[in-house]
């Protein structure tokens, strides 16, 4: 029996884990900023070509594919010690990104540069995917079921305040370098900067409090897929499966539509990118509280109605403001409740299984 005194101290120690995983995910924003954002523009930066470009943006599907080897290693290791590692490779891979940019300047190998970004990306996504499974147990068990959407909503404001406001300031900034002729050079230095903010993000997880992982209902991969049709979370994988294909089609080209056809600057193509999470900030807790009321499978129905009409919108004009607007407000306010009703719902859902 847990004591009263004992419980306290639980409470204590899980208020103060939540309150750390905010600080942990504000520097991760400073990886996205600087980071994430600007792989595909330093990818065109350095000549990359159009397919080649495609294929980095539809490389970030990978992170959801190694997640499944991620659970087998919550068995055999910490929580902790999984995630601090997964953000350590994250840290050393945007090191070797800094180094990529440093080896273009030299003249060194240019022909081989973008299947190095290529491969080092694959190394960062797998790496991130991997981690995620503990990391989402982990989170899973110092958060109030009762208040997991709400909680979601509020972690997500703040990041995504956080992470529009460094993005756009690092694309004035990386506009600044371009205008005298250091583009590399900026580019360098974002990845600087989001390997150190990775490399603090592993100080800062070693603070946190992990739970002894709760023991769960386990499966084969193998009964999972043969009774893939017949459950509830195997539904939703087959459609978040086919849901992320149709998305890996058209969103690859995003950036070289506006960088290379429409020949936007970096602060333009910054905000109109990030339009859809710049009107996502106003809706997100109102999407966590309709979740917590009706239902995570109300909101994912309501936002995959809106979802497929976004790729048609970028077309329609080549309009800075029509670009802002138009898809920005459709796409981003029904991608961010997808994204976080589709975080809840897999929560309760999600069954742990084994590879083989």
């Amino acid at each position: 029996m847990v004591n009263q005194k004992e419980k306290l101290s639980l409470k204590e120690l899980k208020h103060k884990t939540r309150r750390l995983s905010i600080k942990e995910g504000i520097l991760w924003t400073f990886r996205q900023a600087f980071g994430d954002h600007y792989i595909a523009p330093f990818a065109i930066a350095i000549g990359s070509s159009n397919p080649m470009v495609a294929l980095i943006n539809a490389m970030w599907n990978m992170g959801s594919i190694t997640q499944i080897f991620g659970i087998k290693l919550i068995d055999k290791f910490s929580r902790k010690k999984i995630v601090s590692l997964s953000v350590l490779i994250n840290a050393l891979g945007f090191l070797l990104m800094a180094l990529i940019g440093f080896l273009y300047i030299k003249n060194i190998y240019i022909e081989f540069l973008p299947l190095l970004i290529l491969i080092n990306l694959f190394v960062i996504l797998s790496s991130t995917g991997i981690g995620h499974p503990a990391w989402f147990s982990w989170m899973g068990e110092v958060v109030d079921q009762k208040y997991l959407g709400r909680w979601w909503a509020k972690r997500s404001t703040i990041l995504t305040f956080m992470s529009i406001v460094l993005t756009i300031i690092a694309s004035f900034l990386l506009e600044a370098f371009k205008e005298n002729s250091l583009e590399i050079i900026g580019f360098i230095l974002f990845f600087m900067i989001a390997f150190i903010a990775r490399i603090y993000c592993v100080r800062v997880l070693g603070k946190h409090y992990e739970p002894k992982a709760k023991k769960q209902q386990r499966f084969k991969i193998k009964s999972f897929l043969k009774d893939l049709r017949k459950t509830n979370f195997g539904k939703f994988m087959i459609f978040r499966g086919l849901f992320a294909l149709s998305v890996g089609i058209s969103s690859p080209l995003v950036a070289i539509y506006l960088l290379r056809n429409l020949s936007f600057n970096y602060p333009t193509y910054i905000i109109i990118a990030l339009a859809g999470m710049i009107f996502s900030i106003f809706t997100l807790n109102l999407w966590g509280k309709l979740a917590d009321k009706y239902g995570n499978y109300r909101v994912i129905a309501i936002s995959t109605m809106f979802i497929p009409l976004t790729p048609l919108l970028w077309i329609l004009s080549p309009s800075k403001l029509y670009l802002f607007l138009i898809p920005g407000i459709i796409g981003g306010i029904s991608w961010y409740g997808f994204i976080l009703a589709s975080t809840n719902f897999v929560s309760f859902t999600l069954p742990l299984f084994d590879i083989f």
